[in-house]
């Protein structure tokens, strides 16, 4: 779900009723209560989540470069492996980032993009492509094809991304007094709504018994909660806080996890959840098991733009770097999920050794990338 923020859906924002059909996919699923973006920016997380991978700090996207690429082998590569086919579907213009070269990368069998959907009766939205409902046709189709084998099928919605358009037809509800954000929660619901029709579809071709949904944002959105809007360098919780639910085949019975977990934690919980396991990864996955992840393992975010903000959440706290463009900030997310209070001048030392960390984990990520492309040069 492109730009879906957890505040909206199922934080404070929940009285609204924006999802009443996800809100009720819920109560049937494990329910991830703590679950964070890496990047709050599409390309970017789209690589923590299909290959568990840090991805590399700033704004150029090497996943989707032809000669560097993906470190990792990602998830539609090590399912191809094991006989399942796979296709990446979504209404936005390919062009956007080479989406098209990091599917490739990825090692997406097929991909059906904005520019090979049939348009005629759906609104264009924002810059990017149709609205989401262009793709319930293809999905129909190709799941039509694919029964009876194993398959692994993965939609990237866009309605809901800035400026935040909505189809011609649809009817909108006031949510807010604010227009902007009143349309963005319209957005949602014209999502939750697609959502619906889309799992319709697995009902009708009975596949629902048999098929592991995982449903997740990429990111979230600000409005100004800290003067920041959008998502890219929406390092707070409105940017990196995300639902993330699991349903279905091989999910046990429905839970609330309550510890911290990373995007860069579905491509093994997956895994584990469909009874598979990676021999030997030589340490080339970032993620764990959300399921058995401990509440002292850190999960870690930075910003879009390099060297502008990163963050750590590490039990119930939460310390923002912000690179000396504004002052440093601690808050205390069991006290002030909305991060409002900034305890770092009582909190001294937790904040010296949460920016520690935080400083150890960027350098390593980078030292890991940069041997990765060392590699390739050197291969090429």
């Amino acid at each position: 779900m492109e730009s879906t923020r957890y505040k909206s859906l199922f934080g404070e924002q929940k009285n609204l009723n924006i999802a009443p059909y996800l809100s009720e996919l819920a109560q049937h699923s494990i329910v991830f209560d703590q679950a964070y973006s890496m990047v709050p920016h599409t390309s970017k997380s789209l690589e923590s989540i299909f290959c568990s991978v840090e991805p590399s700090q700033g704004l150029a996207i090497v996943s989707a470069n032809d000669e560097i690429g993906i470190p990792s082998k990602c998830l539609a590569g090590l399912l191809g492996d094991i006989g399942y086919n796979s296709i990446f579907i979504s209404p936005a213009d390919p062009r956007f980032e080479e989406r098209k070269t990091f599917l490739k990368n990825a090692r997406f069998d097929q991909s059906i993009l904005g520019d090979s959907m049939n348009g005629k009766g759906f609104s264009t939205v924002n810059y990017f492509g149709y609205e989401d409902n262009v793709m319930l046709e293809p999905v129909k189709n190709w799941l039509t094809e694919k029964k009876g084998k194993p398959f692994f099928l993965s939609l990237l919605t866009i309605t809901p991304h800035h400026h935040y358009s909505l189809p011609d037809n649809f009817v909108q509800k006031k949510y807010n007094d604010a227009p902007l954000l009143n349309k963005y929660h319209n957005t949602l619901k014209y999502q939750d709504e697609f959502l619906e029709k889309l799992m319709k579809i697995f009902k009708d071709l009975d596949l629902l018994k048999n098929t592991l949904f995982v449903i997740m944002a990429d990111h979230g959105e600000g409005f100004g909660e800290h003067s920041r809007l959008q998502h890219d360098t929406v390092i707070y919780n409105e940017g990196l806080h995300v639902p993330v639910i699991l349903f279905g085949a091989g999910v046990p019975s429905p839970q609330h996890i309550a510890n911290p977990v990373s995007l860069v934690d579905i491509m093994p919980t997956t895994l584990k959840l469909m009874g598979l396991r990676i021999k030997d990864n030589k340490k080339l996955y970032a993620g764990v098991d959300a399921l058995s992840r401990t509440v002292n393992r850190p999960v870690y975010s930075y910003c879009y733009r390099d060297k502008y903000c990163a963050s750590i959440i590490k039990e119930n706290w939460k310390y923002i770097k912000h690179y000396g463009f504004h002052e440093d900030q601690l808050f205390n997310l069991i006290n002030d999920p909305q991060e409002m209070n900034n305890l770092i001048s009582s909190n001294i030392d937790i904040a010296k050794d949460l920016n520690n960390d935080l400083n150890n984990w960027i350098l390593s990520v980078g030292a890991y990338h940069r041997k990765f492309y060392q590699s390739k040069l050197i291969n090429n």
